[in-house]
């Protein structure tokens, strides 16, 4: 082996552990904050041991994409169980793409400018996130799509025909790509037969039997035949019109495809080589089908490089980007190639710099001080039990029959079937953070629908609390020692209780008192507030605690009232509402505190005004002080 492929390898071998350093410290810090890990951790999974179905799909993960690969990786994932297996299978995929594309540069152009193209193509910003982003089967494609094109080149049928099948059958999105290796064929090689029809034939079969056989049936009684087509309404309902649109009328493909957001994404995936592989536009081409595919979705997610989906265009781009070079080398004067390579080298490392502050946020948002306490949580569910959880502790959860996304509480309906999210276990857990995005994003969109979904889900069932640390909880059924949220016509508490505070004349905060450390962790302090709605309030309020040591602020804390199990907007005149806060006050020295709160409306979008009780003086407040604590 020559030098410069020796350095090759080894590069490719410190990028493959740099990746799988940081992204097993993505998991364990639980910075899986998407789906699609958990989906197909527990799609493999469910593949061990012996079915298709899957809880979190609420069907065959077969219904949902033709991602048959999954059946050749049951072998490893038996031998490894774990989500981090699949992680590590997309960056070996990655890695392998890289490796090849610096041979095939070296055989082009020459090994410097493989090994410069090479490290290029590991620091892509679309590859980076790609990366960073949650497990899809389709990012497997990377090494395959890459093989597929060396040895089409190189003549080797046998194994080109191999790759063929296997990139057939990571996505139905996938055949359609060899199919335009098929049409590549048919300009550019000797033997159309082998060349040229095999793949022709073998990606329109694959892609029909995918597409209009197996996909409809796994998911018969669910609607649509194929789930993703809604997200190409404006090209055709069906496939059919989706064919007649592309024959008798590409003027409207064309409208679609230049649109400015679409502009933005070629822009993001071309910039960083100086749009160089333009000038190959006959390897581009072998792109086009899943180019068009994210071109002409109405998923704005599809048009952006920030998640999984330029994944399968970056190998094509930067193939073509080979080719372009090849063609500078030997048609342009000798000084200008080097002088072209530089322009593109600081173009790509300007564009990396454009983007490092994404990349570096991504990367930050990975650790949370209340980590530790998530895995003490996920370590409290029995390993056969039937669990609900939101999105960041899926991952983890997903190796068990019975796995459910909290979303289905949500959204009313599960995401990928449309029904009802029904447990079936007499004894469940759920384990929810209260400030998860997903959770919020849709309260904040739909609080009429969503609220009361996610009131009834836990006051109904009475969900008790396992443990708690702030808007983390874990619950538990049937168990009744210790609601979250109660609600009561009647007071709580015995005798009259004059109220503390008065919020705006909408509630009034009647007591609160420090609890029972009930979990064992020094640093939390329970907290119990006893509330009395005065009328409807139509208005959600956030309370802010602060902790004071001689007027010395040391710490503040916001927290939605009620969590979003009852949350001041649907309070009704005349209840009762007791909750319980478990605050976190880490690192804390021994002494004494003060405790003051404060209250936000979040609907008028400013401080709210407390009034004290007549006897302890008039006028109204922005803070006030709660109490006193004490730490020893």
């Amino acid at each position: 082996m020559q030098r410069p492929d020796l350095v090759a390898l080894g590069i490719c071998t410190l990028a493959f552990v740099f990746w799988i350093f940081l992204l097993t410290y993505k998991y364990y810090y639980l910075g899986y904050y998407d789906w699609d890990l958990a989906l197909y951790a527990q799609a493999m999974w469910s593949l061990c041991h012996g079915t298709t179905q899957t809880s979190l799909f609420g069907m065959s993960f077969l219904g949902n994409h033709a991602e048959y690969i999954a059946f050749l990786l049951v072998p490893i994932y038996f031998l490894f169980q774990h989500p981090l297996t699949l992680v590590f299978l997309k960056v070996f995929s990655f890695i392998v793409g890289t490796y090849v594309i610096y041979l095939y540069a070296k055989s082009k152009v020459n090994p410097v400018f493989g090994l410069i193209l090479m490290f290029l193509f590991l620091t892509y910003p679309a590859n980076i996130f790609a990366l960073l982003y949650e497990f899809h089967f389709e990012s497997l494609a990377v090494g395959l799509l890459v093989l597929l094109f060396y040895f089409f080149q190189s003549q080797r049928f046998f194994p080109f025909c191999v790759v063929m099948v296997l990139t057939a059958l990571i996505k139905e999105n996938m055949p359609p790509i060899i199919v335009a290796f098929g049409i590549f064929a048919l300009f550019t090689k000797r033997e159309k037969g082998k060349w040229a029809w095999l793949p022709i034939v073998f990606g329109l079969l694959v892609f029909y039997l995918e597409m209009f056989i197996v996909t409809p049936f796994f998911r018969q009684g669910l609607g649509s035949a194929n789930g993703y087509l809604g997200m190409y309404a404006e090209v055709g309902s069906s496939p059919g019109d989706i064919i007649k649109t592309f024959v008798f009328n590409p003027g409207k493909i064309l409208s679609i495809v230049l649109q400015p957001y679409n502009l933005r994404f070629l822009f993001d995936l071309m910039g960083p080589l100086m749009f160089v592989p333009l000038l190959s536009p006959h390897i581009l081409f072998l792109m086009t089908p899943v180019l068009l595919q994210h071109l002409l979705s109405t998923a704005s997610t599809e048009q952006t490089i920030y998640y999984h989906y330029a994944a399968t265009l970056a190998p094509f781009i930067f193939l073509a980007a080979i080719e372009s070079f090849h063609f500078f080398r030997s048609r342009l004067r000798p000084y200008f190639y080097p002088l072209i390579l530089v322009m593109v080298v600081l173009s790509f490392v300007a564009n990396v710099f454009l983007y490092s502050g994404k990349i570096a946020r991504k990367v930050k948002h990975f650790a949370d001080r209340l980590d530790p306490v998530r895995w003490e949580m996920i370590a409290k569910i029995p390993r056969d039990a039937e669990v609900v959880a939101t999105l960041s502790f899926l991952a983890e959860l997903s190796q068990r029959p019975l796995a459910h996304s909290f979303l289905g509480v949500v959204q009313g309906a599960m995401t990928f079937t449309g029904r009802p999210l029904e447990l079936s276990s007499a004894q469940s857990y759920a384990l929810v953070d209260f400030n998860d995005p997903w959770v919020v994003e849709q309260v904040v969109a739909s609080p009429s629908q969503v609220i009361p979904r996610i009131s009834d889900f836990f006051l109904k069932e009475k969900w008790s609390v396992v443990d708690a640390v702030e808007d983390i909880v874990l619950f538990k059924r049937p168990d009744g020692k210790l609601n979250l949220v109660e609600t009561s016509r009647q007071p709580f508490l015995p005798g009259e209780i004059a109220a503390r505070i008065t919020i705006e004349e909408n509630f009034q905060l009647l007591k609160f008192e420090i609890g029972q450390n009930r979990f064992g962790r020094p640093s939390v302090i329970p907290l119990t507030f006893y509330w009395k709605a005065l009328r409807n309030i139509p208005d959600e309020y956030k309370m802010g605690l602060l902790l004071k040591k001689e007027e010395q602020t040391l710490d503040v804390r916001s927290r939605t009232i009620g969590y979003a199990i009852y949350p001041t907007n649907i309070w009704q005149e005349g209840e009762y509402i007791k909750e319980h806060f478990w605050l976190d006050l880490p690192d804390l020295e021994s002494g004494d505190y003060s405790l003051y709160v404060g209250f936000f409306n979040l609907h008028e979008i400013r401080m709210a005004t407390i009034r004290l009780p007549d006897d302890s003086g008039s006028g109204e407040y922005d803070i006030v002080k709660l109490g006193d604590i004490h730490v020893p």
